[in-house]
């Protein structure tokens, strides 16, 4: 997703337009337009990620990349709780589950 796409996905969950939302944090009423076609500066970035409670790496669609292998790491250390290793069948239904939740949850 692009910065824009983001930010409208936030914006939409905490149900605010984004003229609103530009206008609450001091920035012109159509910022988050322009962003389709330029980059901002890394203090309006700032203000918006301290504004939703996310990183400035969530807002440019960085964290998947770390996700991915942060689950990675993750699942290669874990175990079943009687103490075995997980199969590959185990390993491919946790990272099917933990991809789609953290996917899917509401920041």
């Amino acid at each position: 997703m692009s910065l824009f796409d983001n930010v409208s996905k936030l914006a939409k969950q905490r149900n605010i337009n984004l003229t609103d939302l530009a206008e609450e944090l001091g920035l012109s009423r159509h910022a988050f337009y322009k962003w389709k076609t330029s980059s901002p500066k890394a203090e309006t970035l700032e203000k918006v990620a301290d504004y939703f409670g996310v990183s400035i790496d969530y807002l440019l669609d960085r964290d998947s990349v770390s996700l991915n292998e942060d689950l990675e790491d993750s699942i290669d250390v874990a175990m079943l709780y009687s103490g075995k290793k997980l199969n590959d069948v185990d390993r491919a239904t946790i990272k099917a589950l933990l991809k789609g939740y953290f996917d899917n949850k509401k920041d």
